[in-house]
């Protein structure tokens, strides 16, 4: 534990919400703060296991809004913010079928209206790019050239990297282990080290977030995280990946994308899980090979050279929202919390820009270049305390 223990601001965890988070907090002048993080080193869970990616095409009009916003940080971040390129435009490629297909062709003029740059393919054109998709599966497709791979180890650090230049403090290995209230507001935090005094907490502890929540006070939401899982293998020997954009398949629930010398796929499972340093489950592994077997035939490997799963999504139960108690004021949620399945389509991954609405609430009570009719948001009142999107 560090000599300071009163800050203005107390951060409970340090993957890619917490970091960006004391990012835009000390941008806009809120730079006493301190980040904690119970893992040795930052972005060990959901945000170091993540094949995070840019795809600026969604159904939904209030989440493609925050799409285009986060492509234009991650294609032009700030001078120095980062020592390397955030995002490499590999290229996103989904394919659809029925009605679905027919709803995204109709959408498709309106994203070249808002700046987007997208082509519609059709069944023989998709062919071209990727010639081991079974054809049965897909009517068309829409390729999004100038989207592509994260890097989110460098957007992580280049948050944090500047954050603390600004005055925020990181700690490491420092487990949250009790809320401080007094009179019915958060006044600190206990940790494996001691206790701090704050006037805000911001609880970003990912697939923590519902225990630390519960830290507080009882809670009328509970917040469940959800488990994704990936696995690696060799392509083909008789094709180049290494130049293919990332695919998706949202009508059978499957995406893979080249990855160093082969490629990746996941199944895009979500199940509920605790929270815990999450491990795949060998029978979503093999629904990811039966898949491939489904949709991409000659992609299925012979050997798995690596597995992992991390948590997806945190979500929460039946009417939660900006203006749900947790137990006491002056404590804010900041996950993402995913949405359901009917509605997350078009869209293999959101990017990481979404939590800079709570933070511009949380420092002005507002949220620039953003409507608040849109998300339906207000500022935050006293005793409403839930920033989640």
């Amino acid at each position: 534990m560090g000599t300071k223990s009163n800050f203005e601001v107390i951060i409970v965890g340090c993957g890619i919400a917490g970091a960006s988070i004391a990012y835009f907090l000390t941008e806009r002048g809120m730079t006493d703060i301190l980040i904690l993080e119970r893992e040795d080193q930052p972005g060990y869970h959901a945000t170091g296991r993540s094949a995070a990616a840019l795809v600026e095409l969604d159904l939904v009009p209030s989440i493609l809004h925050l799409k285009l916003l986060g492509g234009r940080f991650l294609r032009n971040p700030p001078p120095g913010f980062s020592e390397n390129p955030l995002l490499e435009e590999s290229g996103i490629l989904i394919t659809f079928q029925g009605p679905l297909w027919e709803q995204v062709r109709l959408m498709v003029p309106s994203l070249g209206q808002s700046g987007v740059v997208v082509n519609l393919l059709s069944q023989e054109e998709t062919l071209s790019i990727i010639p081991v998709l079974s054809p049965e599966n897909f009517d068309g497709a829409v390729l999004l050239p100038e989207d592509g791979h994260i890097d989110v180890n460098e957007l992580l650090w280049g948050y944090l990297r500047h954050a603390k230049c600004r005055g925020a403090q990181l700690r490491c290995e420092e487990e949250v282990l009790g809320i401080k209230v007094d009179h019915g507001r958060c006044s600190g935090v206990i940790t494996s080290a001691g206790e701090y005094s704050s006037r805000w907490v911001i609880n970003a502890a990912g697939a923590w977030a519902g225990k630390i929540r519960g830290l507080a006070g009882t809670s009328p939401v509970k917040l469940t995280p959800y488990r994704r899982t990936i696995i690696t293998f060799p392509g083909p020997e008789e094709l180049s990946v290494k130049k293919w954009p990332h695919v998706g398949d949202l009508s059978n629930e499957l995406y893979f994308s080249p990855e160093s010398a082969g490629l990746f796929a996941s199944p895009m499972d979500e199940d509920p899980i605790e929270p815990c340093d999450v491990r795949p489950d060998e029978l979503v592994v093999a629904q990811t090979i039966e898949r491939l077997r489904q949709l991409a035939p000659r992609l299925v490997p012979k050997s798995i050279t690596h597995k992992w799963a991390g948590p997806e999504d945190v979500r929460a139960g039946p009417g939660h929202g900006y203006r749900r108690r947790s137990g006491a004021e002056g404590i804010f949620l900041a996950i993402r919390t995913g949405r359901s399945r009917d509605r997350d389509q078009p869209g293999c991954r959101a990017d990481r820009f979404r939590p800079n609405i709570g933070r511009s609430y949380l420092a002005h009570g507002r949220a620039a270049h953003l409507s608040g009719q849109i998300y339906r948001l207000k500022p935050v009142p006293a005793g409403c305390n839930t920033l989640s999107v």
